[in-house]
């Protein structure tokens, strides 16, 4: 094979992330451990959509957690343009809800971020080749929905964006506005917004009505 058919072969992965540190890493790690030829990295989803555009791309790698778009909405976006695209998420919410919306969204694979890099570099490998990928973790989150006899219907929460069910759940988890923001990396006011706009989705007058019904929904769902 000549040099130019082996680049050729090589995987060209899009990672993106909106925190430049996190995509240098993983563009390195990728290039290490997949020996990828290309890495393109964009800090939103527009950039990765264009990237897109531009670019021929094996793999794309998407944080659920981005500036202006959430990653779910951004996989939705790009399986749309491009629909055998494999992508994996990595997302921090480890509950059945995010990851049937992942799923639904065209995800091919769902990864928590505090997972370890042998997890990742798993994950990465599986989906570029065609495959799905549930880290152990999440797989038990799967069993464990479906043993309790959960079925996926509509309820009042599905009115919400992904990024809106994010902030939710948290509120859910006791988590204050400053640790959600400190949390994904977002300023407070921005978690203020999506806070007043929860309560108008779901009916709700007062930020201490909120957190009673996120936190009776969180214990529903445990």
């Amino acid at each position: 094979m000549s040099a130019q058919s082996a680049a050729q072969s090589k995987a060209r992965i899009l990672i993106v992330d909106d925190h430049a540190i996190v995509r240098h890493g993983m563009a390195q790690l990728a290039v290490q451990q997949l020996d990828a030829a290309v890495c393109h990295e964009a800090e939103s989803a527009e950039a990765a959509l264009d990237l897109l555009r531009r670019y021929e791309i094996d793999l794309a790698v998407v944080d659920a957690s981005l500036s202006g778009s959430s990653g779910i909405e951004l996989v939705a976006r790009m399986k749309q343009a491009q629909p055998k695209l494999p992508v994996l998420l990595l997302a921090l919410l480890d509950d059945s809800l995010s990851l049937e919306r992942a799923l639904r969204a065209g995800a091919n694979g769902y990864v928590l971020k505090q997972e370890p890099t042998e997890t990742l570099v798993a994950a990465m490998r599986k989906v570029l080749t065609g495959g799905v990928f549930l880290s152990e973790k999440m797989q038990h989150v799967v069993l464990q929905h479906y043993l309790s006899g959960a079925r996926s219907g509509t309820t009042v929460v599905d009115a919400l964006s992904p990024r809106e069910l994010e902030v939710f759940q948290l509120i859910g988890q006791g988590l204050g506005t400053s640790q959600i923001a400190a949390k994904l990396a977002r300023s407070v006011k921005t978690i203020e917004a999506h806070r007043a706009t929860i309560k108008q989705k779901l009916g709700l007058k007062s930020g201490i009505e909120l957190t009673q019904f996120a936190a009776r929904w969180a214990r529903q769902r445990e």
